[in-house]
């Protein structure tokens, strides 16, 4: 369930918003949510804020198989399955 009530009624007021949203926590589902809740509302959203992102303690491309730090292409363990990751990028 999304509590983003404020947000749109603060949003009636704005020129724009920005959805801020935690590495880790925020699923694409729910950003994909908030899009259309605010495409409903006719607001513009003019950006998106990543925070408590760790280049070296987050992958930067996850799926329920694998994940592979970019930055050294070296694999690292599937974060929710422990199991050994692959060279293969997601784009």
């Amino acid at each position: 369930m999304l509590h983003m009530a404020d947000a749109r009624v603060a949003a009636r007021v704005a020129d724009a918003v920005v959805i801020v949203t935690r590495a880790g926590e925020t699923t694409r589902d729910s950003l994909l949510a908030v899009k259309e809740r605010f495409a409903e509302d006719r607001r513009r959203i003019l950006g998106t804020v990543l925070n408590c992102w760790i280049p070296h303690d987050h992958a930067w491309h996850t799926t329920e198989a694998t994940a592979t730090d970019t930055h050294t292409s070296t694999p690292r363990p599937n974060p929710k399955t422990g199991e050994p990751g692959t060279n293969s990028r997601l784009r």
